[in-house]
């Protein structure tokens, strides 16, 4: 399939206008890579990956994207309109329509879903031939960058511990919204930009149950998650903070103190190394683990403390109860979330000033 012969045939029946996604009235957070080569595309696939743009002189919009069933929130003017769920391949997403036309109308789109369902690729906007798009929002000042496992991708956040029927074990996608986890919770209180680094399974030093590979620390410098093709621009967006939750993957890893501790050690010093400025580090621990990895996550900033480093402990353990804030295989729902955000906040108010 030649995809512009596609997108022209579409417009002409349409009558719409794609609005590439190399536009610069097309604002993303999280890590995108932009495809010069292949029709002004952008691939991403970490969770939490948002684009949005500004409009008016169009009674609906569309996305167009290749897509390999990833699920998405739609939040216009504010409200969260639609869910979107894609299907394999190239297709076009009706994501509102019957809008005022003479209204300037703000779309936003989040990836609710992880890294390991595949590379996204996006196209653009479709929006009437007589629609204008508008510059973009000013830009949130703070920015912070989070660094975890299935917790900070929000695995199981739709679900209820005491409802199996929420928990669905053939499509695990369908509990999953990462715009509800503790994250994107954390940053739109504090009214700051982010960035999300994060897969189910993966520890710092060992990952979950006996999976061998590639461990946190190695996707981290990546654009693509699932694509080895590149590292991130470090210069493009360098956070003020840095919140990292892992060790519950090294725990269920049988990680030993030692090789847990000096590898946090090195992990919080390539990163720091990685950008401009020296970000505030918050290490958090829980809340599906307890002693003996918090012990060892509240020695990991002490040593940080001690070589130079803005490091703080934050104790997500004990703040949950059974069931109410518990989701799918033992994770937070979105009410645990909500309790590990409000505890997260209150460090970061603290030591960020903000």
């Amino acid at each position: 399939m030649i995809r512009s012969v596609v997108l022209l045939a579409f417009i002409a029946l349409s009558a719409a206008v794609l609005v590439p996604a190399n536009d610069p009235h097309i604002r993303y957070e999280g890590r995108v890579q932009f495809e010069a080569k292949k029709n002004r595309t952008v691939e991403f696939d970490w969770s939490g990956v948002t684009i949005s743009f500004r409009f008016s002189g169009s009674s609906f919009v569309r996305a167009v994207l290749e897509d390999v069933g990833n699920i998405y929130n739609v939040i216009l003017n504010g409200d969260r309109v639609h869910v979107l769920n894609t299907t394999t391949g190239d297709n076009e997403y009706t994501l509102a329509t019957g809008l005022k036309e003479d209204k300037v109308h703000h779309l936003l789109i989040t990836k609710r879903t992880e890294a390991r369902y595949g590379v996204v690729r996006f196209y653009g906007f479709e929006i009437d031939d007589n629609g204008k798009v508008h510059d973009r929002a000013t830009t949130r000042g703070r920015r912070i960058q989070f660094i975890g496992d299935s917790i900070t991708c929000g695995y199981g956040d739709l679900g209820n511990a005491s409802e199996p029927a929420t928990c669905p074990e053939d499509d695990k996608a369908l509990t999953e919204d990462n715009w509800i986890s503790w994250g994107p919770l954390i940053s739109d209180y504090l009214l700051a930009a982010y960035e999300i680094v994060a897969w189910s399974g993966k520890g710092l030093v060992k990952n979950c149950c006996g999976e061998k590979g590639l461990v946190m620390p190695d996707y981290w410098n990546r654009t693509l998650a699932t694509v080895n093709a590149g590292d991130w621009n470090f210069t493009s967006w360098v956070p003020d903070a840095v919140v990292i939750n892992l060790g519950t993957n090294d725990y269920n890893g049988n990680a030993t103190e030692s090789d847990f501790e000096h590898g946090y050690v090195e992990f919080v010093k390539t990163i720091n190394e990685s950008y401009s400025t020296d970000p505030t580090f918050f290490l958090a621990c829980g809340p599906m683990i307890d002693l003996p990895f918090c012990d060892y996550v509240s020695s990991v900033v002490n040593n940080l403390t001690e070589i130079g480093f803005n490091a703080h402990f934050v104790n997500l353990t004990d703040i949950l109860d059974y069931p109410q804030d518990f989701g799918c295989a033992s994770h937070p729902n979105a009410q645990g979330h909500q309790l590990m955000a409000r505890e997260t906040i209150i460090s970061l108010r603290k030591y960020m000033g903000w």
